[in-house]
């Protein structure tokens, strides 16, 4: 009867073991699924392994690939002093032949094992394991204790099935922390994108500016040849954005404008100071160098690539609704609204203000002039428009 007791009780402690072992790498399965940390993941796991081997002390060590030795990534009952000191070479030691060939090794009692490296007081059984990803050897799980075959060859296979384990959670770690990794560096590379961006366009911005700056220093000069149109083109910018808001022109619309109406007259600088100049009436030939003006000023800002809207609007700001204008000879909305926009400013100001073969007539004349070539010179929309804003002329 004590006997059949005995070898129940032993079947029982059996199978309560094999329960708990299977509890344990659930346990160990949820937390794989749990954590992506690799070094706290690491530890969790080794505590679980402990309950069910016991063992004095264990360490999960990874080959460092650059100097091809095991290193302690995490370790249960090691001082840190003595972790400190733990660098195998792949082939020595127990750990380091484990390592070499992949495969488990069970040594009941190390004194009786010319591959143990170590100190013999501190430990007498010892287990070891390899991790494998795909297929290569990354590092072995290792366990250690103090009394003299206390590990089987059951705890054997548990501790290889505890490897295959940690192999997982070690592979998944490295691919997030690899992912994790790249979108930091990626991160980083859009940050340094965007601050260079923005230094482009900072430095394309003073660039434009620049070329804006050189291009108003000539209007500026044209203008000093003639001491009665004088602020004529900053006049025709400030009437011309007015009426451009009075449009509800988008911000880069404005922006166009805003260069082509300072720039409009540019092209005068083709133009002769006895013509440009001349208090008589002009001859047909003054005429047609005047007619080309606009045409002049095209090939001025051809080359400068940023002013290749606003060119646009000064080739065309002297065409006339019913087509009758210069130099395409357009007709309505074939006229880029820009020009349109800009031939009324254009008009306004050298009606009401002073020119050299005549004093200015003012503001109220040169309103209702506009007002009156409405539908034949200009576009009959925009002249609503700027009746809207003559007030603050």
């Amino acid at each position: 009867m004590t006997k059949a007791f005995d070898e129940l009780k032993q079947k029982t402690d059996v199978l309560e073991k094999k329960v708990n072992d299977l509890e344990i790498l659930n346990s160990i399965g949820q937390k794989l699924s749990e954590s992506l940390e690799l070094s706290a993941l690491l530890k969790e796991i080794l505590d679980l392994v402990y309950q069910s081997m016991h063992f004095s002390r264990c360490a999960v060590m990874l080959i460092d690939p650059t100097t091809k030795l095991l290193r302690v990534k995490s370790a249960y009952g090691f001082t840190k002093e003595s972790l400190a000191k733990v660098n195998i070479a792949i082939g020595t030691g127990i750990t380091g032949w484990v390592a070499k060939y992949g495969v488990p090794l069970l040594v009941p009692n190390v004194r009786k094992d010319r591959r143990y490296v170590g100190d013999y007081q501190q430990v007498r059984s010892e287990v070891a394991a390899p991790l494998i990803v795909r297929g290569e050897v990354i590092g072995v799980l290792n366990a250690e204790t103090v009394p003299p075959r206390s590990f089987t060859v059951d705890d054997l296979e548990l501790f290889a099935t505890f490897t295959s384990q940690v192999s997982s959670a070690i592979h998944n770690a490295s691919l997030y922390q690899s992912i994790k990794q790249k979108n930091i560096i990626l991160q980083t590379n859009m940050i340094e994108i965007e601050r260079m961006n923005k230094e482009l366009e900072d430095y394309a911005q003073k660039l434009k500016q620049t070329y804006f700056e050189t291009i108003r220093s000539l209007v500026n000069a044209l203008e000093a040849r003639d001491p009665y149109t004088r602020g004529h083109s900053e006049r025709v910018t400030k009437i011309s954005l007015l009426l451009g808001k009075e449009l509800k022109l988008t911000d880069e619309q404005m922006n166009t404008l805003a260069y082509a109406s300072i720039l409009h007259d540019i092209g005068k600088i083709g133009i002769r100071d006895n013509v440009l100049n001349k208090t008589t009436p002009l001859t047909e030939e003054d005429w047609k160098t005047i007619f080309d003006h606009p045409t002049f000023g095209d090939a001025i800002l051809n080359p400068i690539q940023f002013l290749e809207k606003s060119k646009k609007a000064v080739l065309y700001h002297h065409e006339r609704h019913d087509g009758t204008g210069y130099p395409g000879k357009l007709k309505g909305s074939k006229i880029p609204l820009l020009s349109r926009i800009i031939s009324i400013a254009d008009t306004f100001d050298a009606i009401a203000y002073d020119r050299i073969y005549r004093k200015g007539l003012g503001k109220e004349a040169a309103i209702a002039e506009i007002q009156k070539k409405a539908g034949s010179q200009f576009d009959p929309k925009v002249v609503r428009a700027f009746l809207k804003i003559a007030d603050q002329l």
